[in-house]
């Protein structure tokens, strides 16, 4: 029972989860943290409290714009710097 309560505890005390999305404009990303209540960044990125990804397609074709999570982006830079090397190396 003891057990139990400290691992309740433990579960509220610890972060919640953020989703992190880059836009391609500045105007965009503000214009979405504005609709689906985030943190805008004053660049090209905001911080959504929970990943609602319908909400998020919804409000990117609201404004025409594009956008993606922040951990594929870095993703899709490693992989054109490694296609980039491996053509190097060919």
């Amino acid at each position: 029972m003891k057990n139990q309560r400290s691992i309740a505890l433990m579960n509220w005390l610890q972060p919640k989860p953020e989703t992190v999305l880059l836009c391609d404009s500045i105007a965009a990303a503000s214009d979405m943290a504005f609709m689906l209540n985030g943190e805008w960044d004053a660049c090209n990125s905001l911080v959504l409290p929970k990943c609602d990804k319908v909400a998020i397609q919804t409000a990117a074709s609201l404004l025409q714009t594009s956008w993606c999570y922040q951990n594929m982006a870095l993703l899709g830079l490693w992989w054109i710097r490694y296609q980039t090397q491996l053509f190097a190396i060919l």
